[in-house]
C-alpha cells in the first residue's frame, strides 16, 4: 500500500482503456509473478520477459561510455524503450535508476525531435 504500484488499480479504474505492460528480466520473473498474485482481481498486465543477453546487446550497442556502468533496472528500462521504440514514457518514482535511464536515452537522442519524452511523477 505504500508503493507507487498501489496506484495502478486506481489508474485502471480511472482509465478503463489503459493497457498495462511490464518488462521483466528472466531472472526476476518469479518475483514478478508472485507480485501479481497480490494484485486486485481482474488486473491485466502483459509481461514481456527479456533475457540477460537481450539487455546486454542493447547495452553493447549504446554509444555512451557510461552504458557499461548502468544500473540493471535502468538497462531494463532502456531495453524496453528501444524494443518498443517508445516515444512517451510515464514514470512513477524518481530513484537513481530512473535518472540514469533518462540521461542515457536523452544522450542517445540529443538533437532528434522524435526522441523519447519522459513524464515523471516524483516520489516524496
Amino acid at each position: 500500500e505504500d508503493s507507487f504500484t498501489a496506484l495502478i488499480p486506481c489508474l485502471c479504474q480511472a482509465i478503463p482503456e489503459l493497457n498495462l505492460v511490464a518488462f521483466v528480466q528472466e531472472t526476476g520473473l518469479a518475483r514478478f509473478e508472485a507480485s501479481l498474485h497480490r494484485a486486485p482481481a481482474g488486473l491485466r498486465v502483459t509481461a514481456f520477459v527479456l533475457s540477460h543477453a537481450a539487455c546486454a546487446d542493447v547495452r553493447d550497442s549504446m554509444a555512451s561510455q557510461a552504458a557499461a556502468d548502468l544500473d540493471p533496472r535502468a538497462l531494463l528500462g532502456i531495453t524496453a524503450i528501444k524494443l518498443t521504440q517508445a516515444k512517451h514514457v510515464f514514470c512513477f518514482g524518481g530513484d537513481l535508476s530512473l535518472a540514469s535511464m533518462w540521461r542515457q536515452v536523452s544522450d542517445e537522442h540529443r538533437g532528434n525531435s522524435a526522441s523519447t519524452k519522459f513524464v515523471l511523477v516524483p516520489a516524496r
